[in-house]
């Protein structure tokens, strides 16, 4: 692999000192290398009588980036950056017509124009990370944890991640989209095409989003953004679903200590499920999802400990799309950010000037009861009783700051089912999980 890489980047150099090396003023080099062991167990709460493929896990992983970024000329660059990510022990498949994929891959390809056709424009064309506000809305393509309007056999099948239930570590996080920043200080304006899914080139049946965002910056304490989001999915037999989204979000520091977060979004889909539509249930009603936090540091004490606290609402129909949004570990990569709501409760404190040390709490309601057989993912298909008590989770965190370039991290996660669940599966769901990253 790491022959792979070095060969990448030579021919990478190389084509740029062929083609255009009077034009390069500098080409800068960075990248990161995490790894991780990842042990999960009972994640599918003990089911009894049930063999489940994905119970218990315990594997290592690897995900590697090399990036360039090269300065053409004082206004345009290009940004390149080669991902893999694979499971330790195992072979690409993909290259002997199998389905996981552990070769090296284009993760940013963009170039930057900036003053575009001298107005305050920056204009970006090419494969790059979007995220708008917290991430509930636009993130991650693939979304960072289970989404049941996903297709596994979708167009992220080949990643080893996505095979093997581990896609909420993935670091993939890139779109295909133009996207266009209008500097107006202290107002900016991003506006976004993205394209999601092309299918069949003769056909329409492709997805494609678009997005404005309009951010003002009042003073050093209030910032807030205004968002339009639109999703035109027409992958499924032709038939047409359109969710919209217009949401709005702020961040306020009313003391040095303190910090508060609010967003809220409102979302209305139309389709024909009887069509192909991406929904089953018939009901193309608006929905909403609401994020509230606050979080205060105790700046003169020797640890300066934090305590922050957080409510985050969806509705019973909500679409993730393209979420990017963790509210606790397990609860992530189990249970869709959909007729959710959760109350979180974080601790933090630095014994040393090295080392972090989190605690955090998370109680997690349905917003409408399910019946058996609706909770499904790519770890068990759960049975329901008659509640909304989902659960609670206790995720216990370490960070270690080994040298300015290297970190290292221990986390413990619990998740206690809630009486939503059926005794058949309510044990307690694990997770351990010891990562490394050198960032160089």
């Amino acid at each position: 692999m790491v022959k792979k890489l070095i060969i990448l980047a030579a021919i990478f150099s190389l084509s740029l000192a062929a083609s255009s090396f009077a034009a390069v003023e500098n080409i800068k080099v960075s990248g990161d290398i995490s790894a991780y062991g990842i042990h999960r167990g009972d994640f599918d709460f003990g089911l009894d009588g049930v063999a489940q493929p994905n119970d218990g896990i315990d594997v290592g992983l690897s995900a590697i980036r090399l990036q360039f970024d090269a300065d053409l000329t004082e206004d345009v660059m290009v940004t390149l950056r080669l991902l893999n990510e694979r499971l330790w022990g195992t072979i690409d498949t993909e290259a002997a017509g199998g389905a996981q994929d552990t070769g090296v891959d284009i993760d940013l390809a963009y170039v930057t124009l900036k003053d575009f056709l001298g107005y305050p424009v920056t204009l970006k064309v090419g494969r790059q990370e979007i995220k708008l506000g917290q991430g509930m809305i636009i993130g991650d393509p693939y979304t960072n944890s289970y989404n049941p309007y996903v297709s596994l056999a979708g167009t992220n099948a080949g990643s080893q991640l996505v095979m093997s239930g581990l896609d909420d570590f993935s670091a993939r996080k890139a779109f295909d989209a133009i996207v266009g920043i209008i500097d107006l200080a202290p107002m900016t304006i991003t506006v976004g095409y993205i394209k999601d899914t092309e299918a069949v080139t003769t056909s329409i049946d492709d997805t494609n989003t678009m997005f404005v965002n309009v951010g003002y910056d009042f003073d050093a304490n209030l910032i807030g953004e205004v968002y339009v989001v639109s999703k035109n999915d027409q992958r499924k037999n032709a038939a047409k679903d359109i969710t919209n989204v217009i949401g709005t979000r702020w961040v306020a520091n009313p003391l040095d200590a303190l910090t508060l977060v609010g967003e809220f979004a409102y979302q209305t889909k139309k389709g024909d499920p009887a069509g192909g539509g991406i929904r089953a249930d018939g009901k193309h009603s608006s929905d909403i999802a609401v994020l509230v936090g606050a979080n205060y540091a105790f700046l003169d004490i020797d640890w300066v400990p934090t305590i922050g606290v957080d409510w985050a609402y969806f509705s019973r129909n909500w679409d993730p799309m393209y979420e990017d949004l963790t509210v606790a570990h397990i609860a992530n990569a189990i249970f869709p950010n959909m007729n959710i709501s959760t109350i979180g409760l974080t601790l933090t404190a630095k014994p040393r000037e090295d080392l972090m040390a989190s605690i955090r709490y998370v109680n997690l309601r349905l917003v409408d009861e399910v019946m058996t057989g609706q909770l499904v993912n790519n770890y068990a298909t759960y049975v329901m009783d008659d509640s909304k008590a989902l659960g609670n989770e206790l995720d216990l965190g370490l960070r270690y700051d080994y040298t300015e370039d290297v970190q290292l991290g221990l986390d413990m996660d619990f998740f206690f089912p809630g009486d939503a669940f059926n005794e058949v599966n309510d044990d307690t769901a694990t997770q351990a999980v010891a990562s490394m990253k050198v960032t160089f």
